[in-house]
């Protein structure tokens, strides 16, 4: 499995700003010419903070392959959000409003877990264009 990463989610790019309230960040991701094979392939999306609560997920992908099921989460369970959404239409999360704590440990180094995408394409293909919003409630910090 191959594993790309939005901009977004770049080395030394910080977590999404924690505010407090609800919080809605959108994140896109184009591929370019950069191709996937017909095995899966993730894209680190974005960093989302320790102590957010995920509470929806909305995304729109597109690729140049027949069909290409796209799942949605985190790092650690890569289909918790949305599980095979279809290209071409909006997918949302599969369980209504989740409610996801993003949790690590206050002594690690890493204080963020990625939001993922992982895309199977039926053949290899080029110019997969990802358009997610994810929303989140912070207590604030």
């Amino acid at each position: 499995m191959a594993t790309r990463t939005a901009s977004t989610a770049a080395s030394g790019v910080q977590p999404l700003a924690i505010e407090k309230g609800l919080n809605t960040k959108v994140i896109t991701y184009n591929s370019g010419t950069d191709s996937f094979d017909a095995s899966a392939t993730t894209v680190l999306l974005a960093k989302i903070p320790n102590g957010a609560r995920i509470v929806d997920v909305r995304e729109y992908h597109t690729t140049g392959a027949s069909a290409a099921p796209m799942d949605v989460g985190i790092a650690s369970s890569v289909s918790a959000f949305i599980s095979a959404g279809a290209q071409g239409t909006v997918n949302r999360a599969s369980k209504g409003i989740i409610d996801y704590q993003v949790s690590t440990s206050p002594n690690a180094a890493v204080q963020h877990e990625y939001l993922t995408a992982t895309i199977t394409p039926t053949s290899a293909t080029a110019s997969v264009k990802i358009s997610l919003a994810v929303d989140y409630v912070a207590d604030g910090q």
